[in-house]
């Protein structure tokens, strides 16, 4: 547990006001492109438990930065809802004090189905009974999510050429060798 956390839950953060810092509120990102509510939930919970704590000894800590992660559906079905987190959301500050503030910092969710990433098939080969494409881009080319999810994340993929259907595994290159993003 890093010193910060250590202190905060031994309750000394009135120390770390009066002596190194000023405390103005509190900040968390649950994880971009979250797919769970679970981490809403708890941060939320234990955010409340150090304002109210705290609310009259450190007159400053007036903000409650909730940052981002709200997760876009691309083509997962399983992707929690905007509203499901604004629900969380809205019952864990109604006990709140009323003069606190709420930031959030929507990112992904209001500007991720306006981009598209275009990549070069390099290579099209066949190991045993699976098909390999690989890309001129990967994971570090903007589709780390793939990795953060454990490949739960697919995002749409289309083709420009016209055909059926067929299950490749993708890989893309990195400084590393070629490494694998997804079966398809």
């Amino acid at each position: 547990m890093s010193q910060p956390a250590q202190s905060l839950s031994k309750g000394h953060l009135c120390d770390w006001y009066k002596n190194l810092i000023s405390i103005y509120g509190l900040s968390f990102h649950v994880g971009s492109q979250n797919m769970s509510i679970q981490p809403w939930i708890e941060t939320l919970k234990l955010c409340a438990l150090i304002i109210n704590k705290y609310y009259q000894t450190i007159p400053t800590l007036r903000i409650l930065n909730i940052g981002s992660g709200f997760p876009v559906r691309y083509n997962f079905n399983k992707c929690i809802t905007i509203k499901k987190i604004a629900q969380v959301v809205h019952e864990s500050i109604k006990n709140l004090p009323k003069d606190m503030e709420f930031w959030a910092e929507p990112g992904r969710i209001l500007v991720a189905n306006t981009g598209i990433l275009v990549s070069t098939v390099l290579r099209n080969i066949q190991r045993n009974k699976n098909r390999w494409l690989f890309l001129d881009m990967g994971i570090y080319h903007g589709l780390i999510e793939i990795l953060e999810s454990q490949g739960r994340l697919t995002y749409p993929i289309e083709s420009l050429k016209k055909g059926s259907l067929t299950k490749y595994n993708i890989a893309g290159s990195t400084l590393d060798p070629m490494i694998p993003l997804q079966p398809i």
